[in-house]
């Protein structure tokens, strides 16, 4: 949690949204953890937490990458892009 800026979405003193950019606050963050509960979906919430996520002074001079099957659409919205070479991204698999 220490590199971590954590963000939260309420209604009253409930919360029903979160993410979180996980980061080097020097050059790169990995947007995480983004969820809006079921019944408060299409409600702001997530439009609300990647606004205020792309919009944080912390964040301006950093790359912010993410992963989503389901809402590309709103992260584009905000500048996100999809990876211009992805076939020269790697990554390791948990080992078990």
């Amino acid at each position: 949690m220490a590199n971590s800026l954590c963000f939260g979405g309420y209604l009253g003193a409930s919360q029903v949204a979160f993410g979180r950019v996980v980061t080097d606050y020097s050059r790169f963050g990995y947007v995480m953890d983004m969820f809006v509960l079921p019944d408060h979906r299409g409600q702001g919430y997530g439009k609300a937490i990647v606004r205020a996520i792309s919009e944080h002074p912390a964040l301006q001079q950093i790359i912010l990458m993410l992963r989503t099957s389901e809402a590309p659409a709103l992260y584009e919205k905000f500048g996100f892009e999809k990876l211009p070479s992805p076939d020269k991204y790697m990554r390791r698999p948990a080992v078990s």
